[in-house]
C-alpha cells in the first residue's frame, strides 16, 4: 500500500495545529485499549510544544503511530465493525468536548476545522466523515463509494440547525457557516438546552464501513477547495490516468492540485492518494501514448504561434490556451482535459514564443 499528500502553502490556524496535539493524546489512548496515559505537564517544554509550525504539521501526521502502538500490545485480535465505528464516533465527540473546555478555560482558538479520514484494517475499510472535505475509493476504474458532504442545506442538517434556533441564508448557518458539522466552531455550539450532537454546528462524524476487495484502486481523501473544481468521477478517471505514466504518487498528488488551479478553485486545497495492490501500475505503452501526446501539443502551440505571428499580432499565453481548447486533441487525461497539460503548453510556449522573436537592428 502506497500513500501520498500534497497540499497548498497556506498558514495552519491555531486551532488545527491545537487540535493534532491534543488527538495524538487521543489516539494514543485508545491504541493502548484505554489504558490511562501519564498526564503532561502543562508548562512542558518540549520541542514539539514550542515549534512554530507555519504549514502543515507533518512530524506529527508522519508519525507511525500505529505501529508503534500495534508493537507495545493492547490490539484487540478480532475486528468488531460495530464496535470499531462507535468508537470513532465518540473519539470525535470525546477530542470535542475537550476542545471546547480548553477553549473555555485556557482562551483557545474557537475556529474550527472539517475532518475525513480513512481506516484500513484487513477486511475492511472505515470512511470517516464530518463535514465537507470529502473521501471516495476507486474500484475497476470506478468510484464505489464517497462520502456526503454536510452542508447546511441538506435537508437533516437544516432540521437540526432549525431545532437549535438557528437558520439557513445563502445556504450558510445563520448567514455565516458554509458546513454544517466540524471539529470546534464553538461559537455556533453554545446551544445549552441541546445536547451535542444537536448543535447548530455538529461534531458527530459519519462513519461507514465497506468490505475490501482485490479489485480497490486507490482512496482519496481531499478538503473542498478540491471538490469545487473536479467531480468524484473526473477525478477518478484523471487519477487512474496518471498512475499508469508516473509511479511517483506525490507526483500525482501534485498535478491534481495543479488542475485544480487551473480550473479556478481558490480556497485552500489538500489531498491524499492511497494506492492499494490492485492500483495500476506504469507501462511502457502509456509512456509511449503520453509522450506522443506531449509533441503533438508541442506541435500544436508552434503552429499557433506562427498564426499568429503571421499576422503581425503579439501572441500570449491565454490566447494560446484559447486556441488549444478549440481543437480536438486524441489522447487527453480523462478528466483533466487540456487544462491538466498546462505546464507542458507553457514550456512549449516559452521555447518557441522565445525563437520567434526577431531583433530588430539598431
Amino acid at each position: 500500500m502506497r500513500t501520498a499528500r500534497r497540499a497548498s502553502t497556506v498558514e495552519v490556524p491555531s486551532f488545527l495545529r491545537q487540535l493534532v496535539k491534543e488527538t495524538e493524546k487521543m489516539v494514543t489512548f485508545f491504541f493502548k485499549g484505554g489504558q490511562e496515559e501519564q498526564k503532561l505537564d502543562d508548562d512542558s517544554d518540549s520541542e514539539e510544544d514550542n515549534d512554530d509550525v507555519e504549514e502543515i504539521p507533518s512530524p506529527y501526521l508522519e508519525r507511525p503511530m500505529l505501529q508503534k502502538h500495534t508493537d507495545e500490545g493492547g490490539i484487540a485480535a478480532e475486528e468488531n465493525v460495530e464496535q470499531c465505528k462507535d468508537s470513532i464516533r465518540d473519539g470525535f465527540l470525546g477530542i470535542d468536548r475537550h476542545m471546547h473546555q480548553l477553549a473555555h478555560t485556557s482562551g483557545w482558538d474557537r475556529s474550527g476545522s472539517t475532518a475525513a479520514a480513512v481506516m484500513i484494517s484487513p477486511q475492511n475499510i472505515y470512511f470517516i466523515n464530518c463535514g465537507d472535505s470529502r473521501t471516495f475509493l476507486c474500484r475497476n476504474r470506478q468510484v464505489v463509494f464517497y462520502t456526503e458532504d454536510h452542508k447546511p442545506f441538506n435537508p437533516r442538517e437544516k432540521e437540526r440547525i432549525q431545532n437549535a434556533g438557528g437558520s439557513v441564508t445563502l445556504q450558510r448557518i445563520n448567514g455565516s457557516l458554509a458546513v454544517s458539522r466540524a471539529l470546534g466552531d464553538f461559537t455556533f455550539k453554545e446551544v445549552e438546552w441541546r445536547t451535542q450532537t444537536e448543535q447548530l454546528v455538529s461534531p458527530e462524524p459519519e462513519v461507514y464501513d465497506l468490505e475490501r476487495s482485490p479489485s480497490d484502486e486507490f482512496l482519496v481523501v481531499a478538503c473542498d477547495g478540491v471538490w469545487d473544481a473536479i467531480s468524484n468521477e473526473e477525478l477518478c478517471a484523471f487519477v487512474h490516468n496518471r498512475l499508469s505514466v508516473c509511479d511517483d504518487l506525490r507526483e500525482v498528488c501534485s498535478q491534481v492540485i495543479d488542475l485544480c488551479l487551473y480550473k479556478g478553485s481558490l480556497d485552500n486545497m489538500s489531498i491524499i492518494i492511497i494506492c492499494f495492490r490492485g492500483a495500476p501500475q506504469v507501462t511502457p505503452e502509456a509512456l509511449q501514448r503520453e509522450a506522443e501526446l506531449e509533441q503533438l501539443i508541442d506541435l500544436k502551440v508552434k503552429d499557433i504561434l506562427q498564426l499568429i505571428r503571421s499576422k503581425n499580432e503579439e501572441p500570449d499565453l491565454l490566447r494560446v490556451m484559447k486556441f488549444l481548447s478549440t481543437e480536438s486533441i486524441p489522447g487527453l487525461p480523462p478528466g483533466g482535459g487540456i487544462t491538466s497539460k498546462r505546464d507542458c503548453i507553457i514550456a512549449a510556449y516559452q521555447k518557441y514564443s522565445a525563437a520567434f522573436t526577431t531583433i530588430e537592428p539598431v
